[in-house]
């Protein structure tokens, strides 16, 4: 069952009393479902980041993969819920709703110590 939002004339207002963040005039996201994963912030920020940038009504699944540093890295994808909301005068699109429905992730965090380094990447003679 998808989510009922309190929907208004304007994506600026719509966004506003449901707490979505919104892209452009057009087009309006919610990323709760991120709010019940465990995962770090800066994933999460890297996740709402890189989705708004690339899901449109065309393309609803996202694949994301970023190393943040040469420690920790993370991998996935999102798939997004569309809900158009229509003109009822006009009948046309007013804006659309993306809500996260679904996300596979996976975070990896590399462990080195300096001995492990030196072992194997160090001949001795």
């Amino acid at each position: 069952m998808a989510k009922q939002y309190k929907t208004f004339r304007t994506a600026v207002k719509t966004a506003k009393e449901n707490n979505l963040i919104l892209k452009d005039k057009e087009n309006l996201f919610d990323f709760s479902l991120l709010d019940s994963i465990e995962i770090s912030a800066r994933e999460k920020e890297y996740i709402k980041n890189h989705d708004i940038k690339y899901v449109s009504a065309a393309f609803k699944e996202s694949f994301y993969g970023t190393e943040f540093d040469n420690f920790s890295a993370c991998i996935g994808k999102s798939l997004y819920h569309v809900q158009k909301v229509f003109s009822e005068t006009t009948k046309k699109i007013r804006y659309r709703i993306f809500t996260l429905a679904r996300i596979e992730h996976k975070h990896t965090r590399k462990k080195y110590s300096l001995g492990s380094i030196y072992s194997n990447n160090v001949q001795r003679f």
